[in-house]
């Protein structure tokens, strides 16, 4: 073995450490590894207004806010003790005194069959956070419920609003095809079950009008409408759809029409 050849890996090696390190730079996450009581071993990069110096060697909690603090605390625990990634929403932050929204994702790194450290990836969502936030305000104002669906399971999820308008109770629990059936208007349910069917085949469910009974046995109009997710074979994974409460625009466009 020459020296030539040793200077060669060398170079070699030192191409690929400063190609590696320029990925990670590169990269929009936050990429940091940490030991398993929370210290910072590695950045990939800073936020702007901070210098790596400030950050090496200190703890997580420096720059995240208290009321997040045991929920990132549990994750690493959870993460030491399981040696499976764990997953949370926290807020830290994005620029110097400004503070965002993140996912983080906790991974343990094993050494000897041991967890020795944890890698952290932390993606940036604070205009995701933002639009959703601004969704939702639009939503309230609007009093749209929005809901899913999905056909191969009978279940689904709906926010609060599409809860109040269908008089969920709180041991109803999420959505199924059977407390819909069960809430539905008797005379309006062979109407649903042919357009969710529509659904499968158009991509499009509705818009359709039917009315709901409620526990109380008051029955309310409710104008609904969505749209089919589907996977990369086209099969049907679930309907995302809306919904309003129309029993007072109904009842107004009534007595207009009679007078």
């Amino acid at each position: 073995m020459t020296a030539d050849s040793d200077d060669d890996r060398i170079r070699a090696l030192e191409g690929e450490v400063r190609r590696l390190t320029l990925m990670l730079e590169s990269a929009p996450e936050f990429i940091t590894r940490i030991t398993v009581d929370g210290k910072f071993l590695y950045v990939n990069r800073v936020a702007p207004g901070l210098e790596m110096k400030d950050v090496l060697g200190t703890s997580i909690d420096a720059f995240v806010p208290p009321q997040f603090r045991e929920r990132a605390h549990e994750a690493i625990r959870a993460a030491c003790e399981t040696g499976k990634v764990q997953e949370y929403p926290t807020m830290g932050v994005i620029r110097h005194d400004e503070i965002g929204h993140y996912i983080t994702r906790v991974s343990p790194v094993f050494e000897d069959g041991r967890v020795t450290s944890l890698v952290l990836i932390a993606l940036d969502v604070t205009a995701l956070e933002e639009s959703r936030t601004l969704f939702q305000v639009a939503l309230e104002a609007t009093e749209l419920g929005i809901w899913t669906y999905e056909p191969a399971s009978g279940n689904g999820s709906w926010d609060e609003t599409a809860r109040r308008i269908f008089g969920a109770l709180p041991e109803d629990g999420p959505p199924t095809m059977a407390l819909i059936e069960q809430r539905v208007h008797p005379d309006d349910l062979a109407t649903v079950r042919e357009k969710l069917g529509e659904a499968m085949r158009t991509g499009r469910y509705g818009p359709i009008q039917h009315r709901i009974v409620l526990p109380s046995g008051e029955v309310r109009w409710s104008a609904a409408s969505g749209v089919v997710v589907r996977n990369h074979d086209g099969e049907v994974l679930r309907i995302v759809g809306s919904m309003m409460d129309v029993t007072q625009r109904r009842a107004l466009e009534a007595r207009l029409l009679e007078a």
